[in-house]
């Protein structure tokens, strides 16, 4: 598709990525940024990366891509915790989402993601919403909303002495009952 566009290693498709050097749990942020940029570079797409303090990086996020501040960027990377579905999916993928009312930065605008945003917000029963849910993640990754670097579930690396841990299904993880055994 770059090739057809006119881009390549000789002729860089040149973007800009705004990141931030750590915040949120992100697992090593800028050499995951750095490899990205070296791969897009191997197929004709020159990446400058915009490094900035977490909290700067959260508020260009919520003021979305055609905000002033964020003239010139094309992309911009973070963690992102999938907490509930509106924040998680629907306010992502949703045309009705976006900035101020949610987090659908680039303005990302497809009928098919709408319509499953607009069945999960209106099923109540959970199971019936986990399947639109599902069908509207594998949707928006098949058209390749975002590029996917990683999926986290909070990696852990622990002693055998570390006792009472018990791994949360979410970003929230209680450590009051955690202690260091013999």
């Amino acid at each position: 598709m770059l090739t057809e566009a006119g881009y390549g290693p000789k002729h860089p498709l040149k973007v800009k990525f705004l990141i931030s050097t750590a915040g949120s749990g992100q697992m090593q942020p800028l050499p995951m940024n750095e490899f990205i940029q070296e791969n897009l570079r191997d197929v004709g797409v020159e990446v400058t990366l915009d490094a900035m303090e977490w909290e700067a990086l959260r508020a260009r996020r919520r003021a979305g891509a055609d905000a002033p501040e964020n003239a010139g960027a094309h992309g911009l990377n973070n963690s992102w915790g999938y907490v509930e579905p509106i924040n998680g999916l629907i306010g992502i993928a949703s045309s009705k989402f976006r900035p101020p009312v949610g987090y659908n930065w680039g303005a990302f605008s497809d009928p098919v993601a709408d319509g499953l945003a607009d069945d999960a917000l209106r099923a109540f029963v959970p199971k019936e919403q986990d399947e639109i849910l599902a069908r509207l993640h594998a949707y928006i990754v098949d058209q390749a909303m975002w590029i996917w670097v990683v999926h986290d579930l909070n990696p852990r690396a622990m002693s055998p002495k570390v006792r009472g841990f018990v791994q949360a299904q979410a970003w929230v993880q209680d450590l009051t009952p955690v202690y260091v055994g013999e």
